[in-house]
């Protein structure tokens, strides 16, 4: 339910300091960091077509921050070793099962992954909380005159649910009640409001995790 309501700002962030970890602590990475401008593009798209980009310069520290990092070390998962006796003496063989690779400097590229994120979030993320319910609750309102103009009726509280509900579930606490006063339509019913298993609401919970 969060990376839908905080959609393409969590996929990038949430993704970069995935790609850091992996890249640093392995096992693997689907993306080396130089690489991650074009790994995330579809989420860098989305953000600046929202008035929200990503400074740019946060892929050059992550390039050159990459040339930095410790050489490959294989990370071995397990390690045997059997003694062999043989004519000319004996010696031992060691047999070892690695699983991917690491290199060291993970702190480094995460700070600056962590600064370059609180810098963003400082500037835009007011805005964009603000664009992710305002584009929804607009999606709500234009589906509910659809509604009204093919059937000549208001959608019933079921119907209306139908297309509202993940609207509800992001933005009002699943509370349809609330979404209906929030597109300035009355509500055809009482709705029971259900219990908030998060303190604050979604505003107040991005707001802490950024």
């Amino acid at each position: 339910l969060m990376a839908e309501t905080l959609g393409p700002a969590l996929e990038f962030w949430h993704g970069v300091a995935l790609t850091a970890w992996f890249v640093c602590e392995g096992p693997y990475s689907r993306a080396p960091l130089s690489g991650v401008a074009d790994y995330y593009s579809r989420a860098l798209t989305a953000l600046a077509a929202a008035g929200c980009p990503v400074a740019p310069d946060l892929f050059e520290e992550l390039r050159i921050a990459e040339q930095y990092l410790g050489p490959e070390e294989m990370i071995v998962k397990e390690r045997n070793e059997l003694p062999v006796d043989t004519a000319i003496g004996p010696f031992t063989m060691t047999s070892t099962l690695s699983s991917g690779s690491r290199r060291e400097g993970f702190e480094r590229v995460r700070d600056i992954i962590t600064r370059r994120r609180r810098a963003w979030a400082e500037q835009y993320l007011d805005t964009y909380l603000q664009q992710r319910w305002r584009t929804a609750l607009e999606g709500v309102a234009q589906a509910h005159h659809r509604f009204v103009a093919a059937k000549g009726r208001p959608p019933s509280l079921i119907q209306f649910a139908q297309f509202a509900t993940a609207a509800a579930n992001q933005w009002t606490g699943g509370d349809l009640g609330a979404l209906y006063t929030a597109i300035g339509e009355p509500a055809p019913a009482q709705q029971l409001h259900p219990a908030r298993l998060l303190p604050g609401d979604g505003y107040d919970v991005a707001q802490r995790v950024y």
